[in-house]
């Protein structure tokens, strides 16, 4: 029972953390979208 719980506890842990990492991910991607949009822009 105790080995199921420790189980329990280290996939919530992978979940959250997978869901942190594509929130960054997301974020990185939105941020490099609009900088190489700046960039397009500036050398057009």
């Amino acid at each position: 029972m105790d080995k199921k719980r420790d189980l329990n506890y280290w996939y919530t842990k992978l979940c959250w953390l997978k869901k942190v990492l594509l929130e960054l991910n997301e974020t990185e991607y939105i941020y490099f979208g609009i900088e190489t949009e700046h960039l397009y822009l500036t050398t057009n």
